[in-house]
């Protein structure tokens, strides 16, 4: 991610459980799969909310890694 990066904790959109902001435009956000209706198969869903992409994670401290780093799990944000 280029310019300013902020992450946030609280609820900023329904269910959202923590945010990553770039510039003032959200990049990734975390969401509880279950509440959310995500199909993932794990508790948490980290979501690049530029390609939509989703990466499963089991952990919150892995679900936020991600986030601030959407290339770890985002092919387009990687450059792929």
């Amino acid at each position: 991610m280029n310019g300013k990066t902020t992450a946030t904790k609280g609820l900023k959109l329904a269910g959202q459980l923590f945010a990553v902001y770039s510039n003032g435009k959200l990049v990734a956000s975390v969401y509880n799969s279950k509440e959310q209706g995500i199909d993932t198969g794990t508790k948490y869903a980290t979501v690049c909310e530029i390609h939509s992409i989703i990466a499963a994670e089991s952990r919150i401290s892995t679900a936020k890694r991600d986030a601030m780093n959407t290339q770890e799990f985002c092919e387009e944000c990687a450059g792929h």
